[in-house]
């Protein structure tokens, strides 16, 4: 792989079957590249969405030796191979005795057990005690806030 910015930015322009912009005097320089970022990223995005998937723009960047990687969505990222086998998520009892999925702890150590402890809570069931407590709202201001829609504070009723 490249090491040096200008070869990796005369790679990126044959990737992209785009050899005149390697040769172009305006992108000859790291501090002229940047200069014309906005104008580069607009180049180099026309090329992505050109391309068949993101994969296919990953597998491109690789066989030219260029570092990236694709951006897995939220649902992609908790259900993925690396993921799994980290045990970064965990099925526990919330309290209405629902499984629920929830984050487990990044730290491993070899001595000790890091992970969940007790029952998951509810979406938004914190909202009122963290909004009174830590940024000092009133009642009236979090109800106008429940009111309109931008928090939700209404824990479920028990299921059991």
């Amino acid at each position: 792989m490249p090491t040096d910015p200008r070869a990796h930015w005369d790679v990126i322009a044959e990737m992209m079957g785009r050899p005149d912009l390697a040769a172009d005097p305006r992108y000859d320089s790291h501090e002229k590249r940047s200069a014309l970022l906005e104008e580069l990223e607009a180049l180099i995005q026309d090329w992505v969405l050109d391309q068949p998937s993101a994969d296919a723009v990953v597998a491109a960047l690789d066989h030219h030796g260029l570092p990236g990687a694709r951006i897995f969505r939220m649902s992609e990222a908790l259900d993925c191979e690396q993921t799994r086998a980290r045990n970064m998520t965990v099925e526990i009892d919330d309290r209405s005795g629902r499984r629920v999925r929830v984050l487990n702890s990044p730290y491993r150590f070899s001595e000790a057990e890091a992970g969940i402890s007790g029952r998951a809570t509810f979406r938004g069931e914190d909202n009122r005690d963290v909004l009174r407590d830590v940024l000092r709202l009133g009642d009236e201001e979090i109800a106008a806030l429940e009111r309109d829609g931008v928090i939700s504070s209404r824990v479920p009723q028990s299921t059991r």
